[in-house]
This record gives structure tokens, sequence and C-alpha cells, in this order.
């Protein structure tokens, strides 16, 4: 949305200033990979959702819901503290071109 792309710039500069040495990739990897999956807390510690099912009710298994859009919410304290990122760089995504037979002219735009 119109939003998001401030609010994640915003984040990214702040990842940037906190970890310098990560590369846009690590960045990248650290807020999609610590994102929350947008569930609220309900009464007896259960979840419930703003995404409905098929049947128009909220989705209540938050493992159903976790990566179908985008990268979740982001966690920008999470992100700072992955533990682990995918520092991918231009050779693996070379290679990765590569392995998915594309034709050099198509690889050459990317590297």
């Amino acid at each position: 949305t119109s939003m998001s792309c401030p609010h994640v710039s915003e984040i990214v500069a702040l990842l940037k200033a906190y970890r310098p040495e990560w590369s846009p990739a690590a960045i990248n990897s650290a807020i999609v990979t610590t994102g929350n999956t947008m569930c609220f807390p309900e009464e007896n510690n259960r979840f419930f959702s703003l995404v409905t099912d098929n049947s128009g009710e909220p989705i209540k298994d938050a493992a159903l819901l976790s990566g179908t859009f985008g990268g979740d919410h982001i966690n920008p304290n999470a992100a700072a503290h992955p533990g682990l990122v995918y520092n991918a760089k231009a050779p693996e995504f070379t290679n990765f071109l590569c392995g998915l037979r594309q034709e050099i002219r198509n690889v050459s735009t990317f590297t």
C-alpha cells in the first residue's frame, strides 16, 4: 500500500544504522524471516485474524496464515536480532538464474 513503502524504508534505514555491515540482501532476509502473522489475542489465549476463510469466518490457526501475504507484519526489534540471515550476493543470484537455464542475455541483465 502507499504507506508500507515509507514504513519499510524507515525500518531499513534503522537496521542499516544498527548493522552497517549488513548487505541489502541480509536486511531483506532479516525483515522477512522475523515478520509476525497479523493475528490478535482473543480470550483464552487464542488468536483471531483479519483474514477470513472461504466461509467468511476469521482464520484462527496462525500456522495457516504465515507467509500468505508478503513477509507478514514487520517486527523491527526481531529484525535487528534475527539469529540467521541469508546474505545472498550477485554470484548466488547468477548461479540461481543459470540453474533455471535462463538465457545469457537474461542473466546478464541482473549481473
